[in-house]
């Protein structure tokens, strides 16, 4: 858990509540893939990114990114063959980095993002998906490429995908919840609606710098 004084561990079981060393005022926190025997957590803080052991309430690393404001949000993106990116949001810009190492893969320039979440696709591959105060944006991690977008009457502040029978894209914001279809065999442009008032279609002209063809990259 995490707010403006610094990030705790809440042990689920006891209730103990241990501070994590090195915080401020945290403003994202994501957890990472993790060795066995390790629990590894990231948060940033300001323009700082650091990595705690939350098994061992250790700060076990700390980097400084290249950004002059705060970041707004993480999302780790599944890519093929078991590999991930971080998806990192600032004001201006969401940028993938490896985790291992932290170097930036690409960079998607894109308004303010309040809330990030990986969503699959029948293929196999994920999408980014990206809410703000205008709705919420799909990104292809692998090419920088807009996919969809979704406009909305109020700003999108949570975005939670459920897989039963049925794939749902649960939106939430000031206005209340929208459910969307996410069918297991159709892209996602067809994304149907279940709530009334919900999202319209729309289309944005977006501008994406992407590096999706370094040699010997080890992401993408």
């Amino acid at each position: 858990m995490a707010d403006r004084s610094g990030t705790i561990i809440v042990d689920a079981v006891t209730g103990e509540v241990r501070p994590l060393p090195g915080t401020g005022p945290v403003s994202a926190l994501l957890a990472l893939p993790s060795p066995a025997g390790r629990c590894l957590v990231a948060g940033a803080v300001r323009s700082r990114l650091l990595v705690w052991d939350a098994a061992g309430g250790e700060l076990v690393e700390e980097r400084t990114l290249p950004y002059r404001n705060t970041v707004t949000a993480l999302c780790l993106v599944p890519l093929p063959e078991n590999r991930v990116v971080v998806a990192i949001a600032t004001p201006h810009e969401i940028a993938f980095w490896d985790p291992q190492g932290w170097s930036r893969m690409g960079r998607i320039d894109t308004p303010y993002t309040a809330v990030m979440t990986a969503l699959p696709q029948p293929s196999g591959s994920w999408l980014l998906a990206a809410g703000n105060g205008t709705g919420m944006r799909l990104w292809d991690p692998l090419t920088g490429r807009l996919v969809h977008s979704l406009l909305t009457a109020a700003p999108v502040t949570n975005i939670v995908h459920t897989a039963g029978d049925t794939q749902h894209v649960h939106i939430a914001g000031p206005a209340g919840l929208a459910t969307l279809d996410w069918p297991l065999k159709a892209e996602p442009s067809y994304l149907r609606s279940t709530e009334v008032g919900s999202p319209r279609d729309a289309k944005w002209a977006m501008t994406c710098s992407f590096i999706a063809s370094r040699p010997n990259c080890p992401c993408l």
